[in-house]
């Protein structure tokens, strides 16, 4: 409590502690725990960390967040790149939060999404397009055709992700 018993007393490490150390932290706590999407996550933190550098940590409150979500959709980033961009800020600043680097964490609120797929290929269209492809192409593309993932997580998949003695391979989405 600080001396009128109104909240915690700032700390000076709670007035050093920048936004980048927290998403650092975040990132090693991903490492630590194994997450599939590393990969993916790195490159959502790269705008955060460059938009926040210089930041004091205490500095991010509703307001800074709003100016991060209007500078990231002025740059033509979809609704949903944002969204994972401030999930990952949110979670390193509750991360931060439950040990004890920061006293509070703002509300952090996402914008609307709707992503949904669109423009579907029937069988016949799938098999033209195919046969048109460079040979090294043509089983991915049925791949992508049979299981209906995207690009991204047709590439970001790696050996384990697949279960070779069943034939199955991951579930969309």
């Amino acid at each position: 409590m600080d001396r009128q018993g109104k909240g915690q007393l700032t700390t000076p490490a709670h007035e050093r502690l920048q936004p980048s150390t927290l998403l650092e932290d975040l990132e090693e706590n991903y490492k630590l725990r194994g997450l599939k999407s590393i990969a993916t996550t790195l490159s959502h933190l790269i705008p955060l960390k460059l938009h926040f550098r210089g930041c004091k940590a205490i500095e991010v409150d509703f307001r800074a967040v709003s100016k991060y979500t209007q500078v990231r959709l002025t740059a033509k980033k979809s609704d949903a790149t944002v969204n994972r961009e401030l999930e990952l800020l949110r979670r390193a600043l509750n991360l931060g939060h439950q040990r004890g680097l920061l006293l509070t964490v703002p509300k952090i609120e996402l914008l609307p999404e709707n992503n949904t797929r669109t423009g579907f290929f029937e069988r016949a269209e799938s098999e033209a397009l195919v046969v048109a492809l460079p040979v090294y192409l043509q089983d991915f593309c049925r791949f992508a055709y049979i299981t209906g993932m995207r690009l991204g997580e047709i590439k970001s998949l790696r050996l384990v992700d697949v279960d070779l003695r069943c034939g199955d391979a991951p579930t969309p989405g």
